[in-house]
């Protein structure tokens, strides 16, 4: 079935990998891979400008994985350009996402209904689209200039480039990862990728007014708030204000069996 066969591929993928592919990434890994494959085996008959913008779409989302592994969540919020700002991302590259997208559902749909593999993975966090788009621009910007994009501007260790070099050799290229070439994609229509947005400034503290509460000074006695400003209070608690303004009686008492033989007044009773 092949529900069961994408499973085997999964395990056989992570035992290929070893230390190249962490346990926890293999689930995406094999999508990338999976895809990139797919990608690769269309380019027989293209001419260069497009084997070279299929090959950089693949490239990229290889990168993207590779940061993924790397970059935790809450430090991939950055200001970046958005997609359809830029013309060529807009009308192409997020076409050829699409299909990427479709093929992990596909693969999910399997991986979901057939028996899971030993491995243990990850089946969240599969795709970021704000770092995606980040590593494209700077790709783009770089090969623009110099008609390629080579291993040092990255600047990654070669630990790294071992992970991406056996997910490009398991793609089926015989070629090496790096350099991307990009000199056929220099005049191609709306390649110049737009500027990217300021840096965002950061938020302010919010301040939250002082409690006067015994409650909450002994639940929180050791907390420190470190995420908001407490400041003064600007209004007066009144105290005692249910004694006080409504008239309770303290230390009133209900009699439930009282209460419940009292009746209610007829309206003679009541005028």
């Amino acid at each position: 079935k092949e529900e069961e066969l994408f499973s085997v591929t999964l395990q056989k993928f992570a035992d290929a990998g070893g230390d190249k592919v962490p346990g926890p990434a293999s689930l995406r890994s094999l999508l990338s891979v999976r895809f990139a494959k797919q990608t690769l085996s269309q380019l027989k008959g293209q001419n260069d400008t497009a084997c070279q913008l299929m090959e950089l779409v693949v490239k990229v989302l290889f990168l993207e994985e590779i940061l993924l592994r790397q970059i935790p969540l809450d430090k991939r919020a950055f200001a970046t350009l958005p997609a359809d700002d830029w013309e060529l991302f807009r009308d192409h590259i997020s076409g050829a996402l699409e299909k990427f997208f479709d093929a992990m559902s596909v693969d999910l749909g399997k991986l979901h209904k057939g028996e899971l593999p030993k491995v243990q993975f990850d089946s969240c966090d599969l795709f970021d689209g704000r770092l995606y788009r980040h590593i494209f621009r700077a790709a783009v910007a770089e090969g623009l200039s110099s008609g390629e994009v080579s291993a040092a501007y990255f600047g990654l260790q070669k630990w790294l480039l071992d992970e991406l070099s056996f997910m490009w050799k398991e793609a089926g290229s015989k070629s090496s990862f790096f350099p991307i070439k990009m000199k056929a994609l220099q005049s191609f229509p709306g390649i110049k990728p737009p500027d990217l947005p300021p840096q965002a400034v950061p938020r302010q503290k919010p301040e939250l007014q002082e409690m006067d509460s015994e409650l909450l000074q002994m639940l929180f006695k050791d907390q420190k708030f470190s995420t908001i400003k407490i400041g003064k209070s600007n209004y007066d608690i009144e105290e005692n204000m249910l004694w006080d303004r409504y008239q309770w009686k303290e230390g009133g008492y209900i009699d439930p069996v009282r209460y419940e033989e009292e009746m209610e007044m007829n309206e003679g009773e009541k005028r």
